[in-house]
């Protein structure tokens, strides 16, 4: 999903979100290669944060979107750290199937989030 809104900090949570796509739809790629996949997950790690960051701008900057994104953004929280956990037991049963089902869920809530901006920008 891509936001129309032209603002700095829109175009920031746009990049970011794409940005953490991007290194999510690498795992598939980089999950065979143990040091890859180690430096692939310290790429999302830094990745959430950052669409963290750029949820809170928005936030800060937009009270039209207060409400919404800070449900939103707890609900990114904790799909944040259910891939964590899927990721910590990957390491003991590995299951890699578990671990792209995860990332796949994270991925369709970063595009929910841009979606719903999108439509609470149309109206």
């Amino acid at each position: 999903y891509q936001l129309e809104r032209t603002e700095k900090e829109f175009l920031r949570l746009a990049s970011r979100s794409s940005a953490l796509k991007a290194i999510l739809s690498k795992i598939p790629d980089d999950i065979g290669d143990r040091s890859k996949f180690l430096n692939t997950i310290k790429g999302i790690a830094s990745a959430i944060k950052e669409m963290l960051d750029a949820l809170n701008d928005v936030c800060k900057k937009h009270k039209d979107f207060k409400k919404l994104l800070e449900t939103q953004k707890k609900e990114f929280i904790q799909q944040s750290k259910n891939f964590s956990d899927t990721l910590k037991r990957y390491f003991k049963e590995e299951n890699a199937d578990a671990v792209f089902e995860s990332a796949n869920r994270l991925i369709n809530y970063t595009n929910a989030i841009l979606r719903n901006i999108r439509m609470i920008s149309n109206k």
